[in-house]
């Protein structure tokens, strides 16, 4: 068997160096490219999950907050007695008697013979006869 010569040894170590070292260069430019955009994308994802944390955070808070205030006002509402009703107005037993309940004869402006009319956003208002008890006086 023969032993390789040396010089040819030298020249496949220079080679796979020469191979090596250009894939380091070409993995750090793609980093060098690429690194900054995954950087800055990262950063994004960590502030939206930042915002969303804090807005998690903040409704279950306030859902705590509103849970607790109604516990307290039950306990409260429970147990205290109920006010009493009083009735201020004397109640007298209900006449029959053989004159209408109402004498008005017009629904419309209960016998006064006009009726209010309001106009835009009630700033105006404008007094004019009733249609239904007073038709002459319409036609001025």
């Amino acid at each position: 068997m023969c032993k390789p010569s040396r010089s040819y040894m030298g020249t496949a170590r220079t080679a796979d160096a020469v191979g090596v070292l250009a894939t380091v260069v070409i993995g750090l430019a793609v980093i060098g490219i690429v690194g900054p955009i995954v950087l800055s994308v990262g950063r994004a994802v960590a502030e939206v999950a930042k915002l969303a944390a804090i807005g998690i955070g903040s409704g279950a808070m306030i859902a705590v907050i509103i849970w607790v205030t109604v516990q307290i006002l039950r306990a409260t509402a429970g147990s205290r007695p109920a006010s009493r009703i009083y009735l201020t107005a004397r109640q007298e037993p209900a006449r029959i008697t053989g004159k209408p309940v109402s004498e008005q004869n017009c629904l419309t402006c209960g016998d006064t013979g006009r009726i209010v009319r309001v106009i835009g956003q009630g700033d105006s208002l404008r007094i004019r006869a009733c249609p239904d008890c007073q038709p002459a006086q319409l036609t001025r």
